[in-house]
């Protein structure tokens, strides 16, 4: 990746992060069974997904709390995770009956386009 995409993408990403800070959002505790029913954004080569999931599996099993996944409520009438697929994929492989979600409101969604989400 160029470092003016990479410049570009963390732009994005903090302002992002702030408005949720801003907003006071914290995670809440949802049922894996539930998360893993929604949405996902974004998709990579399956051998990437595969390896890096295995490796939150190890760390969630010597008792690592992995950060929460980060989702677009009612993203036109659906919730969307945006970050944190591999994170979901780790916790239901592991067994784990809950996941932390940031659910994030369309006020805060909205203010962004599809390309920068």
């Amino acid at each position: 990746m160029s470092e003016k995409i990479k410049s570009v993408v963390s732009s994005v990403l903090n302002k992002f992060k702030n408005l949720i800070q801003l907003a006071g959002i914290k995670p809440q505790t949802k049922s894996i069974k539930e998360v893993m029913k929604w949405s996902v954004y974004q998709t990579r080569l399956k051998e990437l997904c595969d390896e890096h999931t295995k490796y939150l599996q190890e760390m969630i099993s010597i008792g690592k709390v992995l950060d929460a996944i980060i989702v677009l409520e009612d993203y036109y009438g659906q919730n969307m995770i945006i970050e944190g697929n591999h994170r979901r994929w780790a916790y239901f492989l592991s067994g784990s009956n809950y996941i932390e979600v940031i659910m994030v409101p369309k006020s805060i969604w909205s203010q962004f386009t599809d390309i920068e989400l």
